[in-house]
């Protein structure tokens, strides 16, 4: 039985480790497979040791912290290419109600 906690460990540890390279790249569509496949596997131990249980509860606290952040660059990023959005509109708009001059100073 032995063997077989100890390569459960081993995957375990492989998961969490896609896990972290998952966040870290920014691929949000990996994560949910991983996630899944890690509980499934966490739910195959008879016993799991409190050690290993622990060091999984803080490795999500910090994952979580750091999805925040990220979703936070995100909405910042949503917002100025809005406000980039506007301002070409904004431009194309003036340019069509006045006439364009950039051909003739080129």
């Amino acid at each position: 039985m032995q063997i077989d906690y100890e390569q459960l460990v081993k995957q375990i540890n492989s998961i969490e480790e896609q896990i972290d390279n998952s966040i870290e790249n920014q691929e949000y569509e990996k994560l949910l497979p991983l996630l899944e496949k890690r509980e499934q596997i966490i739910r195959s131990f008879e016993k799991i040791d409190q050690k290993l249980a622990q060091s999984i509860l803080e490795a999500d606290k910090k994952r979580i912290q750091k999805i925040k952040s990220q979703m936070e660059k995100l909405a910042d990023d949503a917002i100025q290419m809005k406000k980039s959005q506007i301002a070409i509109k904004s431009y194309k708009d003036f340019t069509q109600a006045q006439g364009t001059r950039l051909d003739k100073k080129m």
